[in-house]
């Protein structure tokens, strides 16, 4: 029975360290806020529009004022992106920055060089 006395203590020692170990009080993230990036990736850096009509903002979401429009098959050079909540607020949308404004991430289609994207865009005019 003596071997067994020092795997008992040892094991009581380790459950003791860890139940100790998981009450203790843990910071919780409560928001957790992304930076707007250059770029959404190397391999996504223009954006083809796909929807007939699409109107750019002055800022990322839906309360942006429209400052210039966009036909099917325009292709625009991406300069950044954020995520904001949708109107109804139960949702999150990728807003796709462009050197002329704002753009929903759900009109557009992103490609990794211009020719690609110009190539696409002659297909859906």
């Amino acid at each position: 029975m003596r071997p067994y006395k020092p795997v008992a203590a040892v094991l009581s020692l380790a459950a003791c360290l860890f139940f100790c170990a998981s009450c203790s009080p843990r910071n919780s993230i409560s928001e957790l806020a992304f930076p707007s990036t250059p770029a959404i990736s190397a391999d996504n850096r223009f954006a083809l529009i796909t929807d007939p009509y699409v109107a750019a903002r002055d800022q990322p979401g839906e309360k942006g004022i429209t400052i210039s429009h966009f036909r099917r098959g325009d292709v625009l050079t991406v300069l950044g992106n954020t995520i904001l909540p949708s109107a109804d607020e139960k949702t999150s949308r990728l807003w796709i920055q462009t050197e002329k404004g704002w753009i929903s991430s759900v009109q557009v289609r992103l490609y990794s060089d211009e020719s690609r994207a110009r190539r696409a865009g002659d297909k859906i005019r």
